[in-house]
């Protein structure tokens, strides 16, 4: 998935982080170890964003669009509450302050 999808949808307020970690496997053809953490078996990446209510609707939208591998177990959307946010260089909060 491209960070493109959401930024054609004027979601820009994001971060994407790669690594692993360990979860049950729910594609056993597909089973593979890790060679930089032994005790790690798969290969994750998880995108943050912050955004307005009204925005939800539309980024899980382009995530289950666009969001996937085929495989058993891809993508699994968590919608959280923020309840601040603070932009630390000037003190400025809001939810001005995410685009």
């Amino acid at each position: 998935m491209s960070t493109q999808n959401f930024e054609n949808r004027g979601h820009c307020s994001m971060t994407v982080f790669e690594g692993e970690g360990t979860v049950r496997y729910t594609d056993s053809k597909n089973k593979h170890g890790s060679l930089n953490f032994p005790a790690m078996h798969t290969h994750v990446v998880k995108l943050e964003m912050a955004a307005e209510s009204e925005d939800i609707e539309s980024i899980v939208q382009t995530i289950q669009k666009h969001g996937h591998t085929g495989r058993k177990g891809d993508c699994i959307v968590f919608v959280t509450p923020i309840e601040q946010a603070i932009r630390i260089p000037d003190d400025e909060q809001g939810s001005d302050i995410l685009n």
